[in-house]
């Protein structure tokens, strides 16, 4: 699946837009950031942004929107091992409004259950101690969450 728009010029040039996904790990102090490639095939991007607020998330998530062409947003969704909603789970919908007020794009939950658990395991497979990593926990959990997102496209 790629999206892609094309937009015809007064010219008669065509220009042809490839646009990402982005998915986000929320925290109240890191944000982790997935980004696919234009082609939207793979995670092709990530990183940690440390934040002080909700407020300041929202916005930096934002500023990636627009500098990276993302027109989705896969937003993790952190529930109880039962499926029922946590303290964690009533901040991210907090948070999605609040995105959804700054952007005119999709936004999308994805259960994140056990993605940090999982980018742990990475690390460790990896051979890289999780205490001296602690800050790509964040963006390891948000491309899994994005890569999961992609695998389920694809089916």
């Amino acid at each position: 699946m790629l999206t892609v728009l094309m937009l015809h010029m007064a010219n008669g040039l065509r220009i042809y837009l490839r646009m990402r996904i982005m998915a986000i790990d929320f925290g109240t102090k890191k944000i982790g950031l997935a980004f696919t490639d234009p082609t939207l095939s793979f995670v092709s991007r990530t990183l940690t942004l440390r934040v002080k607020s909700e407020k300041e998330a929202a916005q930096k998530a934002v500023e990636f929107v627009s500098s990276e062409d993302v027109h989705k947003i896969i937003l993790g969704y952190p529930l109880n091992d039962d499926g029922t909603k946590s303290e964690m789970t009533h901040r991210v919908e907090d948070f999605r409004k609040r995105l959804e007020q700054l952007v005119d794009i999709e936004i999308e939950y994805s259960d994140e259950r056990y993605t940090s658990e999982e980018a742990e395991k990475y690390l460790h497979q990896m051979g890289k101690s999780i205490k001296g990593n602690k800050n790509r926990i964040d963006a390891i959990s948000a491309a899994l969450i994005l890569n999961d997102y992609l695998g389920e496209q694809r089916r």
